[in-house]
């Protein structure tokens, strides 16, 4: 698992930083992710892990395809099939779906107003799985 979410970062590194340094080309990016946010926002409350994983995959595709990077996105492919039985640990473990759903919207925010320099700590931020998110945010 450890080794997996260490490729999984610096590949979506390079995703974010193709992204965050084309300010031009955020438009269709943006528009594909608040698509996406809206099923994610209306999946939540169904209880389905596998949906909402599905859709989670979906999320992250869209950056990766939008980033440009034809290689770093193949080998991310390579990897969703891995990411998605996190995914659905994650969605499944999470005591509040609309916390998680609220993690990618920080996401979207950060690509439309996000710095470079930010990357790093953002994604660390987002990769940390649900409990521990949540014992930070009650601490």
């Amino acid at each position: 698992m450890a080794e997996l979410l260490e490729l999984r970062h610096a590949i979506e590194r390079i995703f974010f930083l193709h992204i965050l340094q084309e300010k031009e080309g955020r438009a269709a990016l943006l528009a594909e992710l608040e698509d996406i946010m809206a099923r994610m926002r209306e999946l939540a409350g169904s209880g389905d892990p596998i949906a909402l994983s599905a859709v989670d995959l979906d999320f992250h595709r869209a950056i990766a395809r939008h980033s440009g990077n034809v290689f770093a996105t193949q080998i991310w492919e390579g990897l969703a099939m891995h990411m998605m039985i996190v995914f659905c640990r994650d969605w499944e473990i999470a005591s509040d779906r609309t916390g998680e759903v609220r993690l990618h919207e920080k996401l979207v925010q950060f690509i439309r107003k996000g710095a470079v320099k930010d990357i790093d700590r953002v994604l660390t931020s987002h990769f940390t799985d649900p409990p521990t998110r949540n014992a930070k945010a009650t601490s």
